[in-house]
């Protein structure tokens, strides 16, 4: 996280290999990062299921279902997440400086960044 709240970086993209899981969890905490309330960061991860519902990664088939729990993501998994965050780290703050060890002036200047317009 230190990489992706440092603005000499950005712009910046991340992925991962199927785009849900650690992309997801940056994308999450960017957005627990801004104060999104948390169905807004649900809502954000589950927007990774357009993809597969729309046939865009793989044809309709036996592959596809074969392949789907690799590729779907579920409300519950970033409940989940949401969860450890509150009950390990005591909320987005304890996150970001007991967990990624950044510093409360780090996460000041990255949420002010992404919550000031250019």
């Amino acid at each position: 996280m230190a990489l992706v709240t440092d603005p000499d970086n950005w712009p910046l993209i991340w992925h991962c290999s199927a785009g849900k899981d650690r992309a997801g969890w940056v994308g999450t905490a960017v957005l627990l990062a801004a104060g999104a309330p948390d169905d807004v960061v649900v809502d954000h991860y589950l927007q990774s299921n357009q993809a597969i519902g729309a046939g865009a990664l793989f044809p309709e088939g036996e592959l596809k279902e074969l392949i789907r729990p690799f590729l779907e993501v579920h409300e519950d998994y970033v409940r989940a997440q949401l969860a450890v965050v509150e009950n390990r780290w005591g909320g987005v703050a304890g996150l970001f400086q007991d967990g990624f060890g950044l510093g409360d002036e780090v996460v000041d200047r990255f949420r002010s960044a992404l919550l000031t317009s250019s």
